[in-house]
Order: C-alpha cells, then structure tokens, then sequence
C-alpha cells in the first residue's frame, strides 16, 4: 500500500504538523509506502534548527520517519520562495517540483490533505 500524506501549515501554530507525523507512523507501522509532501508553509516543517520550547521538535519528528523510510518532500517552488534551500532542510529530505506530486497521487492507495 501507498500513502501520499499532503501537509499545507507549517509546525507549532495548529497541531497538522503533528497529525501528519502520526499518521505517517501509523502507516509505517502497517508496512505502507509512506510520502509526506510539504506544501506551501508545510515546508517550514523540515527547518533544520527548531527550538520549540513547549510543542513537541517536528524537525526531529520529521528526520526520524525519514530515517525510518519515509520520503519526505518539500514543493520546490514554495521552499524557494521561503528562501529555503537543500542546505536549510534536515537530512534525508528533498525538493521535488510540484507536479511530481501528481505522480505520487497516481501510484498512491491513499492521499490525505492536512490543512485548508
């Protein structure tokens, strides 16, 4: 099974960022394909650097499921315009252009959208 996970919010404002993790754990768990596409300020996700003092570091959540398998995918365009670059990004994500998202959509089992 494949699971395409699309993030539209960054982390900390809603808890999105969060739900998406575990799902993407969930899935994992059941022996999914798993890719979590960031979109528009979903891209702020993969930030290197994060300090939240009182929410749980999606950074870090993030780095585990991609160390785990997961491909984790940052929209090219809207990370550009972020001012983000590979270097900004934790390891073992990616910027793909936005119609591979597309692609992924095609292949997947399920797509879930979080966010508006």
């Amino acid at each position: 099974m494949k699971v395409v996970i699309k993030l539209l919010l960054g982390p900390y404002t809603f808890e999105h960022s969060e739900v998406a993790v575990k799902i993407a754990e969930k899935a994992l768990e059941r022996g999914a394909e798993v890719i979590l596409f960031l979109y528009m300020d979903g891209v702020h996700c993969v930030k290197k650097g994060q300090k939240p003092r009182e929410f749980a570091n999606i950074e870090e959540k993030i780095a585990q499921l991609a160390c785990r398998g997961v491909k984790v995918v940052a929209c090219m365009r809207c990370a550009t315009a972020r001012g983000y670059s590979l270097e900004d990004v934790v390891e073992g994500s990616s910027f793909e252009p936005l119609h591979y998202f597309a692609e992924h959509v095609k292949s997947a089992d399920v797509v879930i959208t979080i966010g508006k």
